[in-house]
């Protein structure tokens, strides 16, 4: 894009990028469609400006792609960096660990992925429609019928060789990049890490990560546009029920959780030993207290003393309150609310989709049932 003057100045020009790939995918369409007569066409089917696939693809989900990215990036830098500077990995394996950022940084920065990324997008997932479609009659804006064969029409070329692909290399490209920051988690949690069993975000000191990671549910929210928009296509021309789809949004959910939650698994081993060490620990320790305590108040003489204005009470409780800490410790890096808020922002793409079939006062009102409840 610098090199035929779409972008100008250095930085990452994210909001001029998603305009100029919105631009270059959607508006050759709109035209080539329009000349072929297939921009409002003889049924949905045949009408470009019917196809909600079309303006999911290209005017929504690549734009959210690039203000995921905007999100993201920062997110993910800084906890990288996190690690690095709080002291998580001990500092026998400091060698180990700038090894691992600098493997990490190779990866991202590499340009042969992103060739190999691009040969995909433009060949694997495009080629096998170059030539004849497998039907004999022109069922759709993208297709003509010639010789009672359905051939790909100018629309179609363009939408099937520059359109898609382009979609389908940002949608790789983000993948990539998640694998990754996938890669360089999995090289830290081998090191050996100083997690901190107490710590308050019971995550041993690594719930930064959740955070770090809220902000690829904007990466999910904005493919989930996409099924969401075949499927409202369907439900609105072709008279398909919702409930066909149900398997479809149980997919992208799990698939979505996978790219936002899978890359923090790689810690489960640590956090596991991590708490049953803690557990240990804290357990010799609130005995140590606990025998001293009895020793001195239950067997001793410091009845004398008087209970009140005491500070070993309140060292009770609170040794009570640290072995508590250390028991709630979880095995995951994240909680119920990040899985909550990851929910929360995947179906929001499909709500216009149930609002087709379900009237918004009844959706308002089992919404209200349930917060009452």
């Amino acid at each position: 894009m610098r090199r035929i003057g779409l972008l100008k100045g250095e930085g990452p020009c994210r909001g001029r990028r998603a305009a100029a790939l919105a631009i270059i995918t959607w508006i050759p369409l709109l035209a080539l469609s329009a000349i072929e007569g297939r921009a409002i066409g003889p049924t949905p089917r045949e009408s470009f400006l019917f196809d909600f696939g079309a303006y999911a693809h290209f005017l929504v989900a690549i734009p959210l792609f690039f203000a995921a990215e905007a999100a993201a990036a920062k997110r993910l830098s800084e906890a990288g960096l996190h690690i690095i500077t709080v002291g998580l990995v001990d500092p026998a394996d400091a060698p180990a660990l700038h090894a691992a950022v600098a493997r990490n940084q190779h990866l991202r920065e590499s340009f042969l992925p992103e060739l190999v990324i691009l040969a995909i997008a433009v060949l694997g997932l495009s080629a096998p429609t170059l030539g004849l479609l497998p039907t004999n009659t022109a069922l759709s804006w993208h297709t003509v019928n010639i010789g009672g064969r359905a051939h790909l029409s100018w629309a179609g070329v363009w939408y099937r060789f520059v359109s898609l692909p382009i979609f389908q290399f940002v949608l790789l490209w983000w993948l990539w990049r998640i694998a990754v920051w996938t890669r360089y988690l999995w090289d830290i949690s081998r090191l050996r890490l100083r997690l901190m069993p107490a710590h308050a975000d019971h995550a041993g000191g690594l719930g930064i990560l959740a955070d770090a990671h809220a902000p690829l549910a904007l990466f999910v929210f904005a493919a989930g546009w996409v099924p969401s928009a075949n499927a409202a296509f369907q439900v609105c021309f072709a008279g398909a029920q919702i409930g066909a789809y149900k398997a479809v949004m149980a997919a992208y959910l799990v698939l979505g959780a996978l790219v936002c939650f899978g890359p923090l698994l790689v810690f489960v081993p640590a956090l596991v030993r991590a708490r049953w060490s803690g557990i240990q620990e804290y357990d010799r320790l609130a005995k140590t207290y606990a025998r001293s305590f009895d020793d001195k108040w239950l067997h001793g003489g410091a009845q004398e003393e008087g209970l009140l204005g005491s500070p070993d009470i309140q060292s009770l409780a609170d040794m009570a309150n640290s072995y508590k800490v250390v028991d709630d410790m979880r095995p995951l890096p994240f909680g119920v609310r990040d899985v909550a808020l990851f929910i929360v922002i995947a179906l929001l793409p499909w709500v216009p989709l149930i609002l087709l079939v379900i009237p918004l006062r009844d959706v308002m009102g089992a919404l209200s049932r349930v917060l009452l409840f």
